[in-house]
Formats: C-alpha cells, sequence, structure tokens
C-alpha cells in the first residue's frame, strides 16, 4: 500500500478518534497548502510527536506548528473519502472484506467526520 494511501488511512484513524495528526508527518503525508481554509479544531498542538520535537529544538515557532497541524487536519477531511474508496475497492474486488463491511466502515467513518 503506498504513503499517500497509508497516511490517509491513519489520518482519518487519528481524526475520527479525536486525536491530533502529528502521526501523519511518521508515515510522509503530503503537506496541505498554507492557504487552506480554517479548521473548526482547537488551535492547541500536542506537545508531542513530530511538530512538538521541531517546536522544542527552535526548527519551527509554535505558531507555525498549529498552521501545519491545522492544514493536515484540513487536508484529511477534504479527502477522506476518496482515500476509504481507494483502500476499500481492492480489498472487496479481492474478497478480503465484503462490500457491505466497506459500507459500513465508510459508514463508521462517516458518522465520526
Amino acid at each position: 500500500m503506498n504513503k499517500k494511501l497509508l497516511a490517509g488511512i491513519a489520518a482519518v484513524s487519528f481524526l475520527g478518534a479525536g486525536g491530533g495528526t502529528t502521526a501523519l508527518a511518521v508515515v510522509g503525508a503530503p503537506a496541505a497548502a498554507a492557504s487552506t481554509a480554517a479548521v473548526a479544531s482547537t488551535p492547541r498542538m500536542p506537545d508531542h510527536g513530530p511538530l512538538g520535537s521541531l517546536v522544542a529544538n527552535g526548527t519551527i515557532t509554535k505558531a507555525q506548528a498549529i498552521a501545519i497541524h491545522n492544514a493536515l487536519i484540513s487536508y484529511v477531511r477534504g479527502h477522506w473519502r476518496s482515500t476509504l474508496d481507494t483502500v476499500l475497492g481492492p480489498l472487496v474486488k479481492n474478497h478480503t472484506i465484503s462490500q457491505a463491511q466497506a459500507n459500513a466502515v465508510i459508514s463508521a467513518f462517516s458518522q465520526r467526520m
């Protein structure tokens, strides 16, 4: 599975559970544009993870980390459905899961997004 798809699923999982997106940097998620619309998430960034360590060592400011965090959330929220379709489609096709199970996964994520 390529890194973008893995990152998308990881991000959807974290966001769906109410967690942060700092784990995305670990799996290589693509960065969103700085002009991304405002996100309805908390302006607080976790003090741990890749962004927290970059703030701690002075590579980026806390304001920059918050902007990156919010851009990642916005990107994932805008692309979660196509990522799920891309990942679940082959699983249905090769009979790893049924279409009903794929629909249930999509429904579960829909309720959280």
